[in-house]
């Protein structure tokens, strides 16, 4: 073949290659920056669901709250206090429609959009019957007003508080479906940087390659090749290196300075192991273990820098087949930056998992005692409801009314009834003998305590044992109780698997605390069925 043809030849050759390393440049930079877009998407979607979860948590303080202000209006006895409380379920109902209409106007899934129709709808109802039961309380109704509160109102907040579970757990999905997406996403395009840039690297150490082999039939030839080989390897922003045989180091481009710290002539000459952790010869076994001719082999390690600093590197090892000082080429990528994104992947992803906790944690301790609100109650009966049915077992309510709050609290100040507010709740956790027996505070002075597995008899034991600790606390009170200390009466009601339900247990429970109050305070009373099943008695 003539030798101008060759030399066609070749031109078009390398011309080829470096078009292909100009398209692997551009497509390394279309990637970043669509990593770069990916990371946006990622804190945009990050913001979106904090704000998802944050509007769910304060609808389902606010269901909450409405039913406490009723209890409130219920037990209310002074016209204005009662006309302010009304007030407050206008308030709520404000708040209700904000976080309603802030759900509305964001993104969410069809079946989603359904869960929270449905909570709309059993929301709109029980709210219906909380107005009707607001207006009865004003017009001094208080009978009927009860019924519909403890029949009505109350009950429903268990189907309520079912479905903002379900709402909950569909954002949940969700959320964690985006953020496997994304994690996904970024994983790819970061796979895809990595092999454009290996691409690209490996494009231009071919392209070297093949203008050493041609230029080397002329001393002239070979000089303007060396200047371009020069060029090349030193303007790729990643690190070149180049070794003989025995693991020596030939070559080191300006890149490699950057990134190990040393100039060239400080490790040309100088074994590779100098600066990869990794010993060269267990390098070269696992690149040799397949069939000869040119072969690579990619792995991470970390990069030694002359100040003694550690640098994740991705190197990607070459054997170029020709014997001497050329044999292998390694290009190495810093991969700290890809590392950091990871980090801060799954910094974001922690941060998220503990806001939920968090959310969750607030919306179920009650602020001022710290310990299970109604809302943890409500969760907590249902579950323990369940858990007796299959077992057969029984399940006792304690209700704890703190007498005469109201004038203690006009007497001493809000403040100190606080406080007391705060010690009674200590004194009912630290009494409860067993791990699984459960404590929250109802509203106001009033505190409920669940006892899996007990009898009328055991949980009488448990209220007395409560009653005297609180008695012996010695908390002054000179108005309204003849011991001058505050004192707490107790309600009981123990009911077996196949009679239990959620409205009677605490019914039987109620109508027992307001016997104990009746006959003097300071006491248990205990809730009994006559045997004619109709008329009940303490």
């Amino acid at each position: 073949m003539p030798r101008s043809i060759k030399n066609l030849s070749r031109k078009r050759y390398i011309i080829a290659i470096f078009f292909l390393c100009l398209y692997t440049g551009w497509s390394l930079y279309y990637a970043s920056n669509k990593a770069s877009e990916l990371y946006k998407q990622s804190e945009l979607a990050i913001l979106a669901i904090q704000e998802k979860s944050n509007a769910i948590y304060k609808i389902s303080q606010i269901v909450q709250n409405r039913s406490i202000i009723l209890l409130k209006m219920l037990n209310e006895r002074d016209d204005f206090i009662r006309d302010s409380l009304y007030q407050q379920l206008f308030h709520e109902a404000f708040e209700f429609r904000k976080y309603r209409d802030e759900l509305k106007n964001s993104s969410l899934t069809e079946q989603q959009n359904n869960a929270f129709k449905d909570l709309l709808e059993l929301t709109a109802k029980n709210a219906e019957i909380q107005m009707l039961v607001a207006s009865q309380l004003l017009d001094e109704q208080t009978t009927e007003a009860a019924k519909k509160l403890f029949n009505s109102v109350i009950p429903n907040q268990i189907p309520i508080a079912i479905e903002i579970k379900s709402l909950s757990d569909l954002l949940e999905k969700e959320n964690s479906f985006i953020l496997t997406e994304l994690r996904s996403k970024l994983a790819k395009s970061q796979i895809k940087i990595i092999t454009l840039t290996s691409l690209f690297s490996v494009s231009a150490i071919f392209l070297l390659y093949i203008l050493i082999i041609w230029l080397r039939k002329g001393e002239r030839l070979l000089t303007n090749k060396k200047a371009v080989n020069d060029n090349i390897i030193d303007s790729a922003s990643d690190a070149i290196i180049m070794v003989n045989d025995n693991g020596v180091i030939t070559l080191f481009n300006r890149a490699a300075s950057l990134l190990f710290g040393y100039e060239a002539s400080e490790v040309i000459n100088k074994p590779i192991k100098t600066l990869i952790s990794s010993g060269f010869d267990g390098l070269l076994t696992q690149l040799n273990d397949g069939s000869q001719g040119n072969k690579d082999f990619s792995y991470e390690n970390f990069a030694y820098h002359k100040n003694l600093d550690k640098k994740p590197i991705q190197i990607t090892i070459t054997d170029t087949g020709v014997t001497g000082s050329n044999r292998y080429s390694l290009f190495i990528r810093d991969i700290t930056q890809s590392k950091e994104n990871e980090r801060q992947i799954v910094e974001k992803t922690l941060e998220i998992e503990n806001a939920k906790e968090e959310y969750k944690r607030l919306s179920e301790t009650d602020a001022l005692t710290q310990i299970p609100n109604r809302r943890s109650y409500d969760s907590r009966l249902a579950d323990e409801i369940n858990t007796a049915k299959r077992s057969g077992q029984k399940l006792a309510l304690l209700i704890f009314d703190i007498d005469s709050f109201k004038q203690y609290n006009d007497f001493y100040g809000h403040d100190l009834g606080d406080v007391t507010l705060k010690r009674i709740a200590e004194t009912i956790s630290a009494t409860l003998p067993r791990s699984t027996d459960f404590v929250a505070r109802f509203g106001g002075e009033e505190f409920v305590v669940l006892l899996p597995s007990t009898d009328t008899a055991g949980a009488y034991e448990v209220a007395e044992r409560i009653r005297m600790k609180v008695n012996s606390l010695a908390i002054p009170h000179e108005v309204s109780t003849p011991e001058s200390v505050v004192t707490v009466s107790v309600g009981l009601s123990s009911m077996h698997a196949d009679e239990m339900s959620y409205v009677n247990l605490f019914k039987q429970a109620d109508e027992a605390l307001y016997v104990a109050k009746a006959s003097g305070k300071n006491r248990t009373k205990v809730f009994k069925t006559n045997p004619s099943k109709h008329l009940k008695s303490v």
